[in-house]
């Protein structure tokens, strides 16, 4: 009976003790914060994600974006460039009427060309020749394009042969108008021929010079 006594306070130990320790080890678990363990395969993932997105770029798409500066250098410089006009001797000496206060300035028919300057005018494409009709004023404008380029110095020689002329006409009579001559000279330029007697010669010269394109 004894033993029968024993046996049964020995096995009621054993089941408590069974009973606490379950339940200590319920309680820790339960008391124990639960962490979330990262790895670093994640941690390279995230990382390697990051930098992805801060290298896409987004691209404009072809044609778009361009700049104002960007299309004009597409154009050719050919394009770009003025193209650069020749006028004929009757439009210059209209710019130059306009610019330039003459002294009673008369054009000359072709039977008076003749007769001053010993030139044939069926040589010439397109001519002025213009005196003043003041006696006094040795002022003279020729310009003249010749037909054919060969032509045109032997236009010039002409021209020159009614300089000197002039020179000699004036060198007694108004030294002031034959100073005026001798610093003229007759100038060959191309098909064109011409000559500026003139208090203003320069900037006749000027307006023709612009008007051939120079």
């Amino acid at each position: 009976m004894k033993k029968k006594a024993l046996l049964g306070i020995l096995s009621g130990m054993l089941v408590c003790g069974a009973v606490l320790t379950g339940c200590g080890k319920e309680s820790a678990q339960q008391e124990t914060p639960s962490t979330e363990v990262i790895t670093d395969e994640q941690v390279v993932v995230e990382e390697t994600n990051t930098d992805t997105q801060e290298e896409v770029v987004e691209e404009p798409a072809e044609g778009q974006g361009e700049t104002e500066e960007e299309v004009e250098e597409t154009v050719p410089e050919e394009e770009t460039q003025e193209a650069v006009v020749v006028k004929t001797p009757t439009e210059i000496y209209a710019d130059i009427c306009a610019a330039v206060s003459l002294k009673a300035p008369m054009e000359l028919e072709d039977g008076f060309i003749m007769n001053l300057f010993g030139i044939d005018v069926s040589l010439l494409e397109d001519y002025v020749f213009s005196i003043s009709e003041e006696s006094i004023s040795a002022e003279t404008i020729v310009i003249a394009k010749v037909k054919d380029e060969k032509d045109a110095k032997t236009i010039a020689m002409s021209v020159e042969v009614y300089r000197g002329g002039k020179a000699v006409e004036m060198e007694n009579y108004l030294p002031e108008q034959y100073e005026i001559v001798e610093k003229a000279s007759v100038t060959t330029d191309g098909s064109y021929v011409y000559l500026v007697i003139s208090e203003s010669q320069k900037d006749i010269e000027d307006i023709i010079v612009s008007g051939l394109g120079k």
